[in-house]
């Protein structure tokens, strides 16, 4: 029988530079996008969530539902990439990502 876990709380937000810790669900600029002006944030926001294995029931696969991402999200896992791994630093891994990343794009452009 399958189980859901609701991981909504307690997650660390980080937009230019600065971290809340917030729960979910939040948007970044519901303030900045309701003035009318064409002034609000565009950039990229990183939500962080630590899962521990032993949270959840062993032997069992589990699978990651996203609901709320409004464009794009990126899942990270520690176990491949390690705690101190970041998407903002150059690196042989993300070196890697961004090629598998531009592969995939390109046959998905080249069937549209």
């Amino acid at each position: 029988m399958r189980e859901t876990k609701i991981i909504n709380s307690q997650w660390d937000f980080t937009k230019q530079g600065e971290c809340v810790t917030l729960d979910l669900p939040h948007t970044w600029n519901g303030k900045d996008g309701q003035d009318g002006g064409n002034d609000y944030f565009r950039g990229a926001g990183c939500f962080v969530k630590e899962l521990k294995k032993q949270d959840f029931p062993s032997g069992e696969e589990v699978y990651l539902q996203i609901d709320g991402a409004n464009s794009t999200a990126k899942v990270y896992f520690n176990a491949l990439f390690g705690k101190s791994f970041s998407r903002q630093r150059e690196s042989p891994v993300n070196a890697a990502l961004n090629y598998g990343y531009s592969i995939i794009l390109s046959a998905f452009n080249r069937e549209i």
